[in-house]
This record gives structure tokens, sequence and C-alpha cells, in this order.
């Protein structure tokens, strides 16, 4: 009989014809089904009824099936989800499911769309973009070299990056940035792409369309110390009665103003609901609240200039709770527009950011680890901080981005990082008293050790002259490449090092915003730093 709708049925054949998996099945099942080099050979419902995978295999997820006729709602929109193989035993593949963001439909160069190209532009879980063209654009252009009286010699002078590539997919318009070709053959172009904007076609990448973005960063609620959520619970000598309460009520939003943009940090929430998990024999009520930072520009402005507000406040969410601080989600705002101005296609007033970010975010449904925050909004206020913070920012732009560089980047070669750390350090000091042009490392060294409150700067380090010391050797060594490699102790002295330089550049950054020195003392003395520092300032080296 043929399926109802909303079945999906299939059988999937290994290459020694023994079945992997067989209907009915639901759709996430159907999802496991993976093209393996050949070891899955075929797709159907029953022996009669396979087909071999190339035959009807949707473009990226390389599933064949048997599909009633209702079941198109996500290719209607374009958006799919796409599977990758994830393990192996030594007697066959092994499929595990991958989710990614798949949107299928045309691509063309700007002011060339009637050579507009079908392909797919898919997002990995690590935000890394790709499109796959089938045929492509030129990747060249032919430049004359040499001319005689009949001809014209040529030579290709091959295109390292497509600025803007645009597209549509299922009705909506897709601006795709910093594009640049890996492979271009056989009908086929693969591109990588660093940004793509979902909701509008610009012009050019600095089309000054936006009028704001609105931000979810990790840590960003903790750090607010705000609560839309109150509970109640009844006790009776200590025992809970059964009675309790749980309501939300807003809280009011924190503004601040910085060179003319306004920034709004609120606390958005939902309403509660009921979830039955009858299978589970369990019933839960439902609520969720996040912090939001919008920054408002007093007018038009384009994408880049919200993409370095986005990134000094993930270097303060990095630098307040001393972790990695990823962009969750990121919208922009349309202005309005002109009758005569303006990007050339819209469908709404929002566009989504899509593309791999300077730190992936990694928030999670059950998270165990507290954030040891440095200092929070209940230590300064919200229209002071964030001024004072985008004004040091801007100031120190090459220090930060070397130093929390450090936090973004997979914790590995503790030597370069330690190079790195160095080379923060006096960029920071450069940064902050550019006047002082004639010091040493060494002296710079120094001079940053005297900034902060002394004592902030006593718990991190003993001896100021053996750490200085310290690290200029090491600086100059690597830098020089006229030290030997390093053993296990020697690591860990570096990897202890390079921590307390990190803590110290944070002590200076914190009196550098106004912090006051228990503060300071404070961050010093942050848990994570006791075992590093006193395993630095005890060794006698």
């Amino acid at each position: 009989m043929p399926p109802e709708s909303g079945d999906l049925y299939h059988a999937t054949h290994s290459g020694r014809d023994r079945l992997v998996l067989s209907g009915p099945v639901g759709e996430l099942d159907l999802m496991a089904a993976v093209l393996l080099s050949g070891v899955v050979k075929a797709c159907g419902r029953g022996s009669g009824q396979v087909r071999p995978v190339s035959l009807d295999a949707l473009p990226g997820r390389h599933v064949a099936q048997t599909r009633a006729g209702g079941l198109d709602d996500e290719a209607a929109r374009g958006e799919m989800l796409g599977f990758e193989v994830a393990g192996e035993t030594s007697s066959e593949r092994r499929c595990l499911s991958v989710a990614v963001r798949e949107w299928r439909g045309r691509w063309w160069l700007p002011n060339e769309p009637e050579d507009a190209v079908a392909g797919i532009l898919t997002a990995n879980e690590e935000g890394d973009l790709a499109l796959k063209l089938i045929g492509g654009f030129p990747n060249y252009v032919s430049i004359p070299v040499r001319e005689t009286a009949s001809a014209t010699a040529y030579e290709p002078e091959f295109i390292e990056e497509f600025p803007i590539i645009l597209g549509d997919s299922a009705g909506a318009p897709f601006t795709l940035l910093q594009c640049t070709p890996r492979h271009t053959g056989h009908g086929a172009q693969d591109i990588g792409v660093l940004r793509a904007l979902r909701g509008i076609h610009l012009n050019g990448a600095d089309d000054e369309v936006f009028s704001s973005a609105i931000l979810k960063i990790e840590y960003l609620l903790g750090w607010m110390r705000s609560s839309t959520m109150k509970r109640t619970v009844e006790l009776d000598n200590g025992h809970w009665t059964g009675k309790q309460t749980a309501m939300t009520e807003p809280v009011q939003d924190l503004e601040a103003t910085h060179a003319g943009y306004d920034y709004t940090l609120s606390v958005e929430f939902d309403q509660f609901r009921a979830e039955d998990r009858f299978r589970a024999n369990e019933r839960m009520i439902v609520n969720r609240e996040r912090a939001e930072l919008k920054a408002a520009s007093p007018q038009s402005a384009n994408f880049r200039d919200f993409e370095r507000k986005v990134k000094a406040v993930m270097d303060l969410m990095t630098l307040a709770a001393h972790e990695p601080a990823g962009v969750i989600e990121e919208t922009l705002w349309l202005a309005p527009r002109e009758a005569d101005a303006g990007p050339a296609e819209q469908v709404s007033q929002l566009v989504e950011v899509i593309g791999r970010q300077v730190h992936r975010p990694k928030p999670g449904p059950r998270e165990t680890v507290y954030p040891e925050y440095l200092f929070t909004l209940d230590d300064v206020a919200f229209a002071d901080i964030l001024p004072r913070w985008l004004d040091l920012h801007e100031r120190t732009w090459n220090a930060c981005t070397t130093m929390f560089g450090l936090r973004y980047i997979p914790r590995w070669y503790v030597t370069a990082r330690l190079l790195m750390v160095a080379t923060a350090a006096e960029a920071m000091h450069r940064e902050l008293r550019p006047k002082a042009t004639r010091l040493t490392f060494m002296n710079r060294l120094r001079a940053l050790a005297g900034m902060p409150d002394r004592e902030a700067v006593r718990i991190l380090i003993h001896d100021i002259e053996k750490w200085a010391k310290y690290i200029k050797d090491e600086r100059n060594g690597m830098a020089r490449a006229d030290r030997e490699p390093i053993g296990t102790a020697e690591a860990g002295r570096a990897f202890d090092a390079l921590e307390v330089t990190f803590a110290l550049l944070g002590l200076v950054l914190l009196k550098e915003l106004g912090l006051c020195p228990e503060l300071q003392r404070r961050a010093a003395s942050a848990q994570y730093l006791h075992l590093m520092v006193d395993r630095f300032n005890k060794d006698p080296a």
C-alpha cells in the first residue's frame, strides 16, 4: 500500500547486500542514510523498489527516498538538514547525523544576474560556509602579454576572491561576502564564504543600509545580573509544604551611549508553557530568558561598522567572564529605504548574519561550569562601563586583538602562545603610553606591572624583575630561533607564565576602566589562577 501522508519508507543496503535500515521509518531515521563512497548502494521500499542513490539523491544530503507528496516542506523553503560520516569500525563504516543548514537556489555575480547558476550554500556546525555551484563563475581574467601584427597573446590571472556573490533561495535574497574559489573544474565550482547576509541583496559591501544590530552573546545574562524570573517555596520547619510559585516580571532596560550610538541591554523572556512527555511519564513547566544587546546607529551604517562593535563586546565578555565569549546570534535591522536608494532587494526589516565568528559559541542545555566573573554590573553601571570599554578597546585595538585571540584559539602550542602574550604586552604599553617611544621591552614590562593596584599585582607576581626577565628571554629566544625545544617541565613553566601575564594584562585593562583596587585584587585572587600563580612564584628559575 502507498505511504500515508507524513510517512516515509525506505530500505538502505550496504555493499554486501546486507540490510542497514528498513521501512517504515521516520524522517529523522532517513537522515542517517548517507552516501559512503560506494558502501551504501541504493535506497527504496523493498528490494523491488530499490533505486541507486545517485539517481534521486537530494543535493548535499545524498539520500534516495520514497516520499509522500506532502513532505516537501523543507525543500520548498530551500533549507534542509545535511549529514556527514562521523565514525568507522574495522568491518563497516558507521553513520552519525550532524545537522547543517543548507539553502538551494541560484547564484550570480553583481550586475550579472542573467548568468546565474544553480548551487547549494551550506553552513556546518563550526559556522563554515561553502557554496557548491553547478558550472560556476570564471575564476581568471585574461591579461595581454604580447602583441604582434596578427595576434595578441594572453596569460590567465587567477581571481583570488569574489568580494560579493548574490543569490536567491526559495524567495529569500542572500548576499555572500568575501568568497574564495577553492576548486573549479569538471563542471563544478567550490567557493568558501566568510559571511552570508540572509534577507538582502547589497550592491556593495560598504552599502550603508543598516540602522542597528541585535546581539546575543555568551555570558551576557550572567554579567548583567538581572532576571525576570521570581520563585517562592513555602517551608514549614525547614520542610517543603508542596506549595511554590513561579512568576515573571519585566526588568528595566539598561542604556548607554558612545560616539553617537545608542546601546540598550535588555532581558527578553517567554510565556510559561507546559511540556508533556508521556512516554517518560513527565510534565514540565518551561520558561526561558536571555539578554540582548542592541546597538543603534545615529545614521545608516554598513555591515563592517557593526562588526567592529560586535568584536569589542565579545572581548568585554571574555575579559569579564574570563572565558571565550562567542556571538550566539546576530541580527541586523535595515534602515528605512528611500525610493531611489538602498539595496536592490529585501524581504523584511531583519537580516540574519551567518558564518564563522572569531570564536564559535558553545552554549548547551546542561551547562555545569559557573563562570567566575571578574566584575559584573553589580560592581559598575552599564552606562559607565560600556562607553569606557569602547574607548579603551579602540585605543588598544592591536593589544586586545592579540590578547583575546589567545582565548579564542585552541589552547595548544604553549611557546607560540607565550610569544603572543609577550607581543600583546608590548603593544598594550605602546598604545596606552604612545609618548614612551624609547623604552626597551624589559622596561615596558616593568611599566605595565606598575599600572594596576600594587597589591593586586603582588598577588599575581611576587618578583617583577624575575617575571620580566623570563618573558623577555623567552620572547627573544623564540623570535630569534636560538633556543632549544623545551621539555615538559619547561612547558609547564611557560604555561604558568603565559596565564600570569594574561592576568596582569587583564588587571591593566581593569585599572584603565576605572575599576577600584578592591575589584582588581578580587580579579587577581580568582580561583582559576591559584595553582598557576603558586607554581610560577615558587619556581626557583
